[in-house]
């Protein structure tokens, strides 16, 4: 398959919080003055679930244009990705982006939220 996403956005810290209901509720990621995107906890996949639906080359992609995440696979009923940090990596699809997150507890009552990495379909 020949891979035409675009990488528009690299990691970044968007926030941190040591309120666990501000980190799992709504947030707002201006893409750029006229385009932006919602997401919350409730409406993403762990991106260990994405192996089944996405095309294995997207994700290989995604992967390699995102340094530090890694696969954690030594209990296969444990699969997870992983950030440098630790924290668990997540993925929001909309019709137009694949947007890969990263947050939760980085230790008692601090929470971290990463952009990942952002992808424009073709």
């Amino acid at each position: 398959m020949n891979i035409e996403l675009k990488k528009i956005a690299g990691k970044s810290l968007i926030l941190v919080s040591n309120d666990e209901n501000t980190v799992y509720g709504t947030h707002t990621l201006n893409l750029d003055a006229l385009r932006s995107i919602s997401f919350s906890y409730n409406d993403m996949m762990p991106l260990q679930n994405a192996e089944n639906t996405l095309e294995k080359d997207i994700l290989i992609f995604m992967l390699k244009s995102c340094s530090g995440i890694t696969k954690n696979d030594i209990i296969p009923e444990l699969t997870n990705y992983k950030n440098a940090e630790r924290l668990t990596v997540y993925i929001k699809e909309t019709d137009k982006y694949y947007i890969l997150i990263s947050f939760g507890e980085l230790q008692p009552t601090l929470y971290k939220i990463y952009i990942e990495g952002i992808f424009e379909k073709p």
